[in-house]
């Protein structure tokens, strides 16, 4: 007996090796940033789509054989350019059989201005068309404009002469004019349609969503932070920022945003100190009282 109770002390106090070690929660990587002071432009968002108002249509002017096609979709060409020959049907017949005039029954179509082919519905030949069938488009590359729509109580940012900025798709910037205020106003949102001339020199597409900054002017901001640094929720009712309480617990701080640049966002309320460490990337998903790794 005394020998048994040696043996079973011995291994109590010997340690369980199949002891399952306290897991540790992954911390995240982050970067931060710190609040700032300055000025910070007051813009109005708008969303709008590209458009080209100078659009020449060509039509087959006669029933015939489209013998020869000179252009491709996108092509540059100059007023005067040879873009078609269409031949009637006898004369296309007699072409065939090798008498007649060449250009007996035969239609040069000639671009009628300068432009970009654009709505192309011809690619090859010979093809039999009818008198009035969609041949191409004709685009006028000064002709870019941007149809956005603005609540009435803003309009006076639109008139005539204005500035505007435009975001691409790709977000590139380009300049834009505000050329005119249509009479006509959306009779649910309120909203009237305004036109903006682009001063892009090559060609965009057509029906392209972009975004229109107005800017409304400058104020005073108290506290500025990077856009990236403020999240929200999908209803887009609260706003918060993730702020470091030490080296590695990011909590969650509900603030009030103000005016908004591209690039950075007023920060109404809460008062921020200098000193506090707002992350500035990796916050998006993390939970209050996350772990976190600050990289350099």
């Amino acid at each position: 007996m005394l020998l048994f109770a040696v043996v079973l002390l011995a291994s109590c106090d010997q340690p369980k090796e199949n002891a399952t070690s306290e897991a540790v929660a992954p911390k995240v990587q982050v970067k931060v940033t710190t609040v700032s002071q300055g000025v910070i432009p007051d813009y109005l968002n708008l969303t709008g789509k590209t458009i080209y108002l100078s659009k020449i249509g060509l039509v087959a002017p006669i029933n015939g054989y489209i013998t020869k096609v000179s252009i491709s979709p996108g092509d540059m060409v100059n007023k005067g350019r040879l873009l078609f020959v269409i031949k009637s049907r006898e004369a296309y017949a007699l072409g065939q059989s090798g008498s007649g005039n060449e250009d007996y029954g035969t239609v040069y179509v000639k671009a009628p201005s300068g432009g970009v082919i654009m709505g192309q519905h011809v690619f090859k030949s010979p093809v039999y068309i009818d008198k009035g069938s969609k041949l191409c488009d004709i685009v006028e590359t000064g002709s870019l404009y941007v149809e956005a729509n603005i609540p009435y109580e803003f309009i006076k940012y639109a008139k005539q002469g204005n500035k505007c900025s435009v975001l691409l798709a790709d977000s590139s910037k380009i300049e834009g004019t505000f050329y005119k205020v249509l009479p006509e106003m959306d009779e649910q949102s309120q909203t009237v349609k305004v036109l903006a001339h682009l001063s892009a020199k090559k060609i965009f597409p057509e029906n392209m969503i972009v975004t229109v900054l107005i800017n409304k002017g400058s104020r005073e901001a108290t506290q500025v932070l990077p856009k990236s640094s403020v999240l929200t929720d999908a209803l887009m009712t609260k706003f918060w920022v993730m702020k470091l309480v030490n080296d590695s617990i990011a909590k969650q701080i509900f603030v009030k945003p103000g005016a908004q640049s591209p690039t950075q966002v007023e920060i109404l309320s809460p008062i921020l100190s200098p000193k506090d460490k707002i992350i500035s990337l990796g916050a998006y998903g993390l939970d209050d009282g996350a772990l976190v790794e600050v990289m350099e």
